[in-house]
């Protein structure tokens, strides 16, 4: 509808086969019955995982006045080129039955491992806002929010090892900020969510706080398309700050039993870029 784009998205999905149940083996009357276990994922094709039964909803509205620019490009920080753009949506899913064990590459047997148990059924949900802003010439921002409600993708349990069921109920703040073209702040703030790497969220290892601050002077490039204009592409010297607290969802040689609830560090850099 001319600068706006509605775009809704919907998914009924369901299972040749469904996941196995979990079933430890037991004694009845002197027999031993030998239960169920999670399919491999390996070697099994109806393992469900990421195929998992769905009914899921979509519904993102964006507002973008330039498309020479498209929004959703990987690069839309460095080129969107309109005063203001933004998006704005959400996603709802219920998935109405569990999953097989998902796997993890084990540093001990240096070689995949299960997790032992899939994840349950559960109704997850995320809504979640970014806006890019060129006030002037000399000025380039992008505000990102996200609000969810938010399965692991692998371990159901908390990372005591316990498989008392955890989903997340988190939220982010994520700012960047270019300023006269020369420096570069960035920052964010994120509450009960998953760390910043994939395996985070792959053993539902959350923190209850993380911040981060990053201010860096863009030096220029050294390439054939290398300019001090591009973010992406110039050297830069900086300094970063990070903090984070911690709790009994957090990694256990972190939280230390309650003896230690949180980490800061601070960083120097210089990247060279050519």
């Amino acid at each position: 509808l001319g600068n706006l784009t509605i775009l809704p998205r919907l998914l009924y999905r369901d299972n040749l086969v469904h996941a196995n149940p979990f079933i430890e083996p037991r004694l009845v009357g002197g027999v031993l019955l030998p239960g169920a276990a999670p399919r491999d994922p390996e070697v099994d094709p109806f393992a469900v995982l990421d195929n998992r039964e769905a009914r899921s909803a979509e519904l993102f509205f964006t507002w973008d006045p330039t498309g020479a620019t498209p929004f959703y490009d990987w690069d839309n920080w460095w080129r969107e080129d309109a005063k203001f753009a933004f998006n704005f949506g959400g996603t709802y899913t219920e998935y109405p039955t569990r999953t097989d064990a998902n796997q993890f590459f084990s540093n001990v047997s240096k070689s995949n491992a299960s997790f032992g148990v899939g994840l349950p059924s559960e109704d997850v949900w995320a809504v979640s806002s970014r806006m890019v802003l060129n006030p002037n010439p000399n000025a380039k921002y992008e505000i990102k929010l996200v609000r969810g409600f938010e399965q692991s993708t692998g371990q159901p349990g908390n990372t005591d090892g316990s498989l008392d069921y955890a989903p997340r109920d988190f939220w982010e703040l994520h700012l960047n900020a270019n300023l006269k073209r020369k420096h570069m702040i960035s920052g964010s703030f994120m509450k009960d969510s998953w760390g910043p790497y994939d395996f985070y969220r792959q053993f539902n290892v959350t923190f209850p706080e993380q911040f981060k601050i990053d201010y860096a002077y863009l030096l220029g490039g050294s390439g054939m398309f290398a300019s001090v204009n591009d973010e992406d592409r110039a050297s830069k010297i900086g300094v970063r700050a990070l903090y984070r607290s911690s709790d009994e969802n957090s990694p256990a040689d972190e939280y230390l039993d309650g003896l230690n609830d949180w980490t800061a560090m601070i960083v120097a850099y210089f990247t060279y870029q050519f």
